[in-house]
């Protein structure tokens, strides 16, 4: 009678590798399943526009000349260029709005008259786009 009850506990079916292996391919199945989505997340994330204001930005009378890059990867949208509380519309002088990466535009806008009254004085403004703001100054020339 003892050595019935020993066999029904006697474990030899099952041996130690394929335990080793079935507990190794569940740890693999979770891992897969939490790092997956964080490397989706990583990829969009690195997605993004980066605007440039290059050269020196101008005004001459009361239009406002500059010229973006988007060193980014993903398209911007250029809308406004603000100024102590105004905001003007900006039109493309060369180039393209939504500006595209590795792509440089030329905008101008105009704001109202004497909103610049000082020829040879520096004026900081701000360049308004989908993806965010860009403090920039420009130069007065007349």
């Amino acid at each position: 009678m003892f050595k019935a009850a020993r066999r029904r506990l006697d474990r030899r079916g099952i041996s130690y590798g394929l335990v080793f292996i079935l507990i190794t391919v569940a740890a693999l199945a979770v891992a897969a399943m939490l790092i997956g989505p964080m490397i989706r997340m990583g990829s969009a994330g690195g997605k993004q526009a980066v605007l440039q204001v290059v050269g020196t930005p101008t005004i001459q009378g009361q239009r406002v000349y500059l010229t973006v890059r988007n060193i980014g990867t993903l398209a911007a949208q250029v809308t406004h260029v603000a100024y102590a509380g105004q905001q003007a519309s900006v039109a493309v002088l060369a180039g393209s709005n939504p500006v595209q990466p590795g792509a440089s535009t030329t905008f101008y806008a105009d704001f109202p008259a004497n909103t610049f009254q000082t020829a040879g004085a520096t004026y900081e403004l701000t360049l308004i786009t989908d993806q965010g703001t860009i403090a920039f100054t420009a130069y007065k020339q007349t």
